[in-house]
């Protein structure tokens, strides 16, 4: 290429902050010993006490004032783009920045109200951010690929998610970082740089969705669509303090969102928010699966939402270590906490150990999903000349990645089959 990757990547990084409004920069170096960043937004003098009131609500309580009228939501869109664009100079969470598109959606929006309509649904008005490995129309997905900016295609149309969303009355204003190639559990790329975790900037915030878990953390959205095939929300929300879930996969349409193993059937992926409270998980879940799925993907199941009444005594399993990695103690003394307090609620607590050597159904994941040994992947960063983040590089090591044949793929099918049995 003519440009090296790294001029391709600080032109980039520099094209976003700038598209961020003056009013709502801050002088982020002042903030280069500050470990914990969580309470800048609050104290950095930009939000007013209205909008730090509007970014504390969840998701169910904005649209609660917002079908009562309490709330607009140009004033919503106003105090969360405020609020994540302090965000992301401080954690490094986006990748995308439209405000000025959000805004007209909003001034529609309110109209609508304004006019004697009803909501256009649960979402109506409210700020939602997006992954960039959805498509999403009018805009460029990277996915962490410093070649998907260096020739950028702009996507005509939106992933199944978006269109739920949007449909539900969604406002989208930004698009969160993922790391290259969606597929470790930081979330670093040689084009956005490092997303830093918010409670400890010396941390990472998780991955693939640590932009989603960071910009959440810290209000700068109430709520992200996040996707997951080996923990990518899970991770981030658990690093992060978030409310979660990764849904059944093929409960959640999925066409048109990139990924790095796109065309791999064996192991699926999902989509569920992160977000701040388990009312705000009810409501966007159910919203996903109780769409008319055959409208959007063919490949999703139609299974309804369904209302169920849990039992007052639950029972837990309990694994607390995979006999492969012991996790710290800090992460055992959690485990050990948990276990403790669903016991003292009343609930029964089984302890186990996983019934496979899980090395060995490591291996078979890894290589069920990158049974092309990563060429794709290795294409992609040569044509740009960066080169593979350690962390992937590292993993194309431990399991000596190479394609195979099919007869292989079918044996691999064939063992995962029977892990699942034994689990």
């Amino acid at each position: 290429m003519a440009t090296n990757w790294q001029t391709i990547s600080q032109a980039a990084q520099a094209e976003l902050l700038h598209s961020i409004p003056p009013r709502w920069r801050i002088d982020a170096k002042s903030y280069d010993g500050l470990s914990d960043v969580t309470r800048v937004p609050l104290t950095c003098g930009i939000l007013s006490p209205r909008q730090i009131e509007i970014t504390e609500f969840t998701v169910t309580e904005l649209a609660s004032r917002i079908q009562s009228r309490a709330l607009r939501a140009t004033e919503i869109l106003e105090a969360f783009a405020a609020r994540a664009a302090i965000v992301h100079q401080l954690v490094f969470c986006l990748t995308d920045w439209f405000y000025d598109e959000a805004l007209q959606r909003c001034k529609a929006l309110d109209d609508i109200l304004d006019n004697g309509g009803e909501p256009l649904g649960p979402l109506h008005g409210i700020p939602v951010a997006l992954k960039d490995t959805y498509s999403v129309k009018g805009h460029v997905t990277t996915r962490g690929y410093v070649i998907n900016k260096a020739h950028p295609t702009v996507s005509d149309h939106d992933s199944d998610v978006v269109r739920i969303l949007h449909e539900a009355g969604a406002v989208f204003f930004c698009r969160t970082t993922m790391p290259q190639t969606g597929f470790i559990l930081e979330t670093v790329s040689n084009l956005w740089g490092r997303t830093l975790n918010p409670f400890n900037r010396s941390l990472g915030a998780g991955g693939s969705s640590g932009g989603d878990g960071a910009l959440i953390a810290m209000k700068g959205c109430p709520i992200a669509p996040s996707t997951d095939i080996g923990g990518s929300i899970r991770s981030p929300a658990a690093f992060n303090g978030l409310y979660a879930i990764r849904p059944t996969a093929m409960r959640i349409p999925k066409n048109l969102w990139e990924g790095t193993m796109t065309g791999q059937m064996s192991i699926r992926d999902s989509a569920g928010p992160v977000c701040h409270s388990i009312d705000d998980v009810r409501l966007v879940t159910r919203l996903l699966v109780s769409n008319e799925q055959a409208r959007y993907d063919t490949n999703a199941v139609p299974v309804p939402w369904r209302e169920i009444t849990l039992p007052r005594k639950l029972c837990f399993g309990v694994m607390k270590w995979d006999r492969v990695v012991m996790p710290q103690p800090p992460v055992l003394r959690a485990i050990e906490h948990t276990k403790r307090a669903l016991l003292a609620a009343g609930h029964e607590v089984i302890e186990f150990e996983p019934p496979v050597d899980c090395w060995e159904l490591a291996k078979c994941y890894f290589d069920i999903n990158f049974q092309t040994g990563g060429e794709d992947t290795v294409a992609n960063v040569a044509v740009s000349g960066e080169p593979l983040v350690p962390a992937f590089a590292n993993l194309l090591k431990v399991y000596n990645a190479k394609s195979l044949a099919a007869s292989e793929v079918i044996k691999l099918n064939l063992q995962m089959r029977a892990f699942k049995v034994l689990f």
